[in-house]
This record gives C-alpha cells, structure tokens and sequence, in this order.
C-alpha cells in the first residue's frame, strides 16, 4: 500500500490532537499553491491575491491550515473574480467581508469592521478577521481541548499581544 501524502500523515500530531509546529509546518510545506484553476476544477480550494504575498493573507492561510477543515486545501493565488468566485474561503481579495461566505477581505471603501468595541478605531486586516471567526479554534488546534475559560482568556491575551 503506497504511503499517505505528507498532508494526511501531518493532520495532527500524537499529543492530544495539538497542531505543533512541526505538524503545522508540514502542512504548509505539503500545500500546493496555484496560479490557475485547473481546467477540472478543484473541489475546494482557499484562495488569495497573486503577486507579492504579505503577512496579512499568509497569517490568515497559516491560522486556517491549523484547521483540520482547510488542512489540505490547496491555495489559488488569483485576482480572477470567477476564480474567487469558486473558493471555499477567500482571504484579502474579492472585495468581499462576510464571514457567511467565508470571505475575509478588508480592501473595501467602506470597510469599517473591528475585532470588538473595546478595539474600536482598529480596522482589521484579514488575518484579524480570520482570528476573529477562527480564533477560538485555531487556539484549540494549536493548545489542545480547554475549558471555555481558558480558550477565552488565550484568544484575548493572543488579540492583545
């Protein structure tokens, strides 16, 4: 039987679930990132702009790879609106916020979101609104099981760092 692909071997560590550092960086190593929809299409997909990348959109691609969900997602780096379009969640492109869709971008004239009142003024970036939808979980990911408690006061100390 030929052996898994780095991707599935890397979906969690042996501690309890934890994405470790090494887990997490054998996830983004095993990502294939594309400049084109193959003419197939993909099933599912995380999708962001082409060109110079920022810490912006490679943090939010990096806090989703913690996730199980998007663990072995491929990346599409397009500004191709029909590429975007198809993505499973899109990060700093498209011209869209909303966290229904899965559409975490902050490029919009009117974009006016904060992670909450207490940091109002602050406008996020995506990699602040993908913590703000996906904080609590990628902390878990990252820490294992908490109690409530814990995973908030985690998530805010994290916010606030």
């Amino acid at each position: 039987m030929p052996e898994e692909p780095a991707a599935k071997r890397a979906k969690t560590s042996d501690a309890g679930g934890k994405v470790n550092f090494e887990v997490l960086s054998q996830r983004l190593e095993a990502t294939d990132v594309i400049a084109k929809l193959p003419e197939a299409g993909l099933a599912s997909f995380i999708c962001t702009h082409h060109g110079t990348f920022h810490a912006d959109e490679a943090m939010a691609c990096a806090m989703l790879k913690c996730l199980d969900t998007y663990a072995e997602l491929p990346v599409l780096r397009t500004r191709d609106q029909a590429e975007i379009e198809k993505a499973t969640v899109v990060v700093d492109v498209g011209g869209t916020y909303s966290a229904e869709k899965h559409r975490y971008d902050h490029h919009q004239k009117t974009f006016t979101d904060t992670y909450s009142e207490a940091y109002s003024g602050i406008k996020l970036s995506s990699a602040g609104l993908v913590f703000k939808h996906f904080g609590p979980a990628v902390v878990e990911a990252l820490c294992g099981p908490l109690d409530a408690k814990s995973k908030d006061a985690i998530v805010a100390k994290t916010y606030d760092s």
